[in-house]
């Protein structure tokens, strides 16, 4: 039997690990796996396909597929664009028995988090947007950390700012699967949806991507996850967040990793009381989502435990929280200065205008 995956994603939903492990060496499935180029998938992302992009994309399947009876297509930007998977699947229905879709989720107010650490705090047009979320509803943006900030205008906006750099608003994870699963069953593929780890549902991701594809695990995804987007460091985030809000030139979303990765990692002792904050934060944003998740979990077989909130939190509850926050470091001389503290964020301004020089980040 001939078989096509697509895996799909969605961004921040364990795709690299994913992708690493198939196309490691060692892998059984290196040579079936194809992570598809962008352009390309910029290209078909039409609900008018043109004949001779359909003929490419045959031609590059088959390709994948000489000498096997297995090819896995990937790439995490296939969640958002809806019409380039479609076309896809349509064409793979055509060179293969089976066509199975594969996609993930998360905790929303994970996603946020781990979206905010990687790319957002480092978006001049969105921590200018955050920023004025929280000066319209009377907020000093300064009495809080730049992830306080992304929470707070989260709730504030109803979650618009929380939206992907593109623009695409990707929480809504039940009603995206559903319309995905009605779109691949007309066109005669399957949908396996999935969520990844947890500190409560721990398990080995990549393991589970092959059980959904239906897929036999190899050695190389055996023995532990690798982690390839790796966490950078909170003080640097903060400070460059800060610098950003300045308007100071710092290395914008997906640029330079490599000097944000020299910093080690320094987990940071946090204010118990402030720690506390974002977990009320976060609580709200999984409280919103909440019915849906519930839902989505019994549609698609998921354990809805997973999506539970930490505590359940209505818009006036947390309205409240907040202020009550900012109230109480307003008068606290010694927690508002934290927030204001420039001293890092002119560090990193020297060290980054250095590597730019020499391509030497001397952390």
């Amino acid at each position: 039997m001939t078989r096509i995956i697509l895996h799909i994603g969605p961004g921040k939903c364990g795709s690299s690990s994913i992708q690493s492990a198939l196309t490691a060496e060692g892998s059984a499935y290196a040579r079936q796996t194809v992570i598809l180029p962008q352009p390309l998938i910029r290209q078909i992302d039409t609900p008018d396909l043109d004949p001779s992009l359909e003929d490419q994309v045959g031609a590059l399947v088959r390709d994948v597929m000489a000498g096997s009876d297995l090819a896995i297509l990937s790439h995490e930007v296939l969640f958002n664009r809806v019409d380039a998977l479609a076309n896809l699947a349509r064409v793979s229905t055509a060179l293969a028995d089976e066509v199975r879709i594969v996609g993930y989720s998360r905790r929303q107010s994970d996603f946020l988090g781990s979206a905010y650490g990687q790319w957002h705090f480092r978006s001049p047009e969105r921590t200018r947007e955050v920023g004025e979320a929280l000066t319209s509803a009377g907020l000093d943006p300064l009495l809080f950390s730049g992830l306080e900030r992304f929470h707070i205008a989260a709730v504030l906006t109803e979650m618009a700012t929380a939206r992907q750099l593109n623009g695409a608003a990707i929480l809504h994870w039940g009603p995206r699967y559903e319309g995905l699963a009605r779109r691949a069953a007309d066109l005669g593929a399957s949908v396996s949806v999935g969520h990844i780890p947890g500190p409560a549902h721990p398990f080995p991701l990549v393991d589970d991507f092959y059980r959904r594809a239906g897929l036999e695990p190899t050695p190389a995804g055996e023995g532990g996850e690798r982690i390839v987007n790796g966490r950078f460091d909170p003080g640097l985030i903060e400070a460059i967040n800060l610098g950003v809000m300045d308007g100071v030139t710092l290395p914008g979303p997906h640029a330079h990793n490599d000097f944000l990765a020299a910093f080690p990692v320094d987990p940071v002792a946090s204010d118990p009381e402030e720690a506390g904050f974002l977990d009320d934060l976060r609580a709200y944003v999984d409280t919103v989502f909440w019915p849906e998740n519930q839902a989505f979990s019994r549609r698609f077989g998921l354990d809805e435990d997973y999506f539970r909130p930490r505590r359940l939190l209505s818009r006036p509850e947390i309205d409240a929280i907040v202020g009550e926050q900012a109230r109480a470091r307003q008068v606290d001389a010694g927690r508002a200065a934290r927030h204001r503290d420039r001293t890092a964020s002119v560090r990193v301004k020297a060290l980054y205008d250095a590597y730019l020089a020499t391509g030497i980040v001397a952390v």
